[in-house]
């Protein structure tokens, strides 16, 4: 049936309320349909307000209409101040090529219901049951308008681009948009925006790109109407069925894509909160900048523990060499490094320093090593890289060290003055290179004054080994011979005689008396007093095996056991002459005593011939007096 009069339409209203009887649509072609204030009109049916020719369909409501059908507005759709609209039906649709503005807008009934155009809300949005699903059109809820009665149950299912628009919300004060965006998977916004009174959209999407599990597998895009005119702090909630297989909740960031990169908000993980039951966890961030001039994209996502891209490898190196080990990560935040060691069956912690080896990254990327022994061979290496999130270990890198060659110089390592020696190196390796530039076995160096050598050795494995000599030269040096009775060196028999080798200071001196050794020391003085007569004394004197040798004569002058005072021949007159002389007889008496010689006489009178007694004083003006003591006999020429 189609109406186009007020009156009749204003009694089809009261007929359709009081009759009973049932229609499948109520259709309004160019009317004025008037619902006054505190009148309910409850349509059983859809409801089409359309146009005829030239006569627009007009809706006026002022009271309250009820439908259990579909709505389709061509027309103008009025709501006044105090005026509701319930939709109690089962699944009902709002359709139509012109938007609706709804006073108070009724969710109820059986089913969910579903947006094929965009409608305004402009004092509240209430849920008493089910869903609304808006598709590609937003729901817009004016400055004074308010959401009320939504839970897990009843909210707004944004299943296409449409979205959730509140416009200027309250500065400082949490503002719930109940989204969801699915008919099972409600996914609440709360929004606390500060700076200026603005416009806000919200939707939420399946899904994350890239794909990440790591993450709520949920994006959360809210826009600000002026960008950058906002700082808000957003909490969003999720059910645990969301999360992606690698989501640690306790770990959660909120991140926004910033110039098509995601970024975290926070640094530090603050950890989701229980949220039954509207959702099993949500998460708040703070400090939120909304910068895009389409819209900002939202995910959560745990911050996972580092991502090693680059793994250390295995490492050759010659004993006493270096090398390095490097490892590679991306994570979030900052990065720590602690490499290891596993030589016996355990991981150690390196520290940087040492001797051998020589340990410097131990906290980077990078781990130098220098100076390797070869008892580190076979031990593994790791890195553990750390973030806030955790720590992930890098495959264990194994350290081989090829023992170094051996390398021993042998040879003299004194040698005189003008002499030369072989060096030879003792040695594993097959390659030499001397400092002489030689590359033999053995090399023949004859210095000039002392010197070291050194020679490198290569093995097959190209390691290397040096060793080092020190070659002394003992320069020329001569040695003369002297006595306490130069220049004649004329001493009595059995006399002490001093040997003097000039100069001092040599490392040994080496005397010997007509070729038989007599004293072998650090002494350069020979005294003796068994010298004979035409003895030859000749000293050997060292130096670091280098020697100089010198000899010298004596005349060892016999002390006569007889002589013929009284012939006076002038032969053998005297006895004794020139040394501290005393003589007596047999019976004690002295007869002599001075250095002029005995002349045979006592008192000026010739003695009798025979036996007497002498003692010989000698050196006492070198302060080691030497007594000489015997016997001589005065015996005439003719006997």
């Amino acid at each position: 049936m189609k109406y186009k009069s007020f009156f009749t339409v204003l009694f089809f209203f009261f007929f359709l309320m009081f009759s009973g009887k049932t229609f499948s649509q109520l259709t309004n072609t160019g009317a004025y349909i008037n619902v006054p204030a505190g009148i309910y009109l409850n349509a059983q049916c859809n409801i089409l307000n359309d146009n005829f020719g030239i006569n627009t369909g007009i809706i006026a409501n002022d009271g309250n209409i009820i439908t259990t059908g579909n709505i389709s507005n061509n027309g103008n759709f009025l709501s006044g101040n105090l005026s509701s609209v319930k939709l109690e039906g089962a699944i009902q649709n709002l359709n139509g090529l012109q938007p609706y503005t709804f006073n108070d807008l009724i969710i109820d009934g059986t089913g969910n219901k579903n947006l094929n155009i965009g409608i305004k809300v402009r004092n509240n949005l209430l849920f008493n049951a089910n869903k609304v699903l808006i598709n590609n059109f937003n729901i817009v809820l004016m400055p004074l308008a308010t959401i009320s009665n939504s839970s897990y149950q009843k909210y707004v299912v944004t299943n296409g681009n449409g979205s959730l628009v509140k416009k200027e919300i309250a500065l400082g004060t949490d503002f719930l948009f109940p989204v969801g965006d699915a008919l099972n998977s409600f996914k609440p916004v709360i929004l606390n925006a500060g700076g200026v009174l603005d416009t806000f959209a919200v939707r939420v999407i399946n899904g994350v790109y890239p794909a990440d599990q790591t993450t709520v597998q949920k994006t959360y895009i809210i826009k600000e109407s002026t960008p950058l005119a906002s700082t808000a702090s957003i909490t969003l909630g999720w059910n645990t069925v969301d999360q992606g297989t690698a989501f640690q909740p306790s770990q959660t960031l909120m991140w926004q894509k910033l110039s098509s990169l995601w970024t975290s908000i926070n640094t530090t993980p603050a950890g989701a909160y229980a949220n039954s039951p509207s959702t099993d966890w949500k998460y708040m961030a703070t400090g939120v900048q909304f910068q895009s001039l389409t819209a900002d994209s939202f995910i959560l996502k745990s911050a996972a523990p580092p991502v090693i891209h680059g793994q250390p490898q295995n490492l050759i190196v010659c004993e006493y060499g270096s090398g390095t080990f490097s490892v590679s990560a991306t994570g979030l935040g900052v990065l720590s490094f602690q490499w290891q060691i596993n030589c016996s069956g355990s991981w150690a912690n390196i520290s940087n320093g040492g001797t051998s080896p020589v340990y410097s990254g131990a906290n980077d990327s990078i781990l130098h090593l220098s100076n390797i022994p070869f008892s580190q061979n076979g031990c593994s290496f790791r890195c553990v890289v750390s973030n806030i999130a955790g720590a992930t270990n890098s495959n264990a890198a194994v350290l081989n060290v090829h023992q170094a060659p051996s390398a021993i110089i042998s040879g003299d390592t004194t040698i005189c003055e003008g002499d030369s020696t072989v060096l030879t190196v003792q040695t594993s390796g097959n390659n030499y290179l001397w400092s002489t530039l030689e590359t033999t076995h053995s090399i023949t160096v004859n210095p000039i004054a002392t010197q070291s050598y050194s020679v490198t050795v290569t093995d097959v494995n190209t390691c290397t080994n040096s060793a080092s000599i020190v070659v002394q030269v003992t320069a020329d040096f001569s040695v003369s011979l002297t006595s306490d009775f130069a220049p004649t060196n004329q001493f009595l028999q059995g006399q002490i005689i001093t040997i003097t080798a000039a100069p001092p200071g040599y490392d040994n001196y080496a005397f010997f008396v007509s070729g038989k050794p007599v004293q072998s020391s650090a002494s350069n003085l020979l005294n003796i007093s068994t010298l004979m007569n035409g003895d030859l004394i000749t000293v050997i004197a060292s130096v670091n095996e280098c020697t100089a040798t010198d000899s010298l004569a004596v005349i060892v002058k016999p002390i006569a056991n007889a002589f013929t005072p009284f012939d006076r021949d002038n032969v053998n007159d005297v006895f004794a002459k020139g040394v501290d002389l005393v003589i007596f007889n047999r019976w004690g008496q002295v007869l002599y005593t001075g250095t002029k010689g005995w002349d045979g006489t006592y008192n000026g009178n010739q003695v009798s011939y025979g036996t007497y007694f002498y003692i010989i004083t000698l050196n006492e003006d070198k302060g080691q007096p030497q007594t000489l003591t015997g016997v001589v006999t005065v015996i005439s020429k003719n006997k």
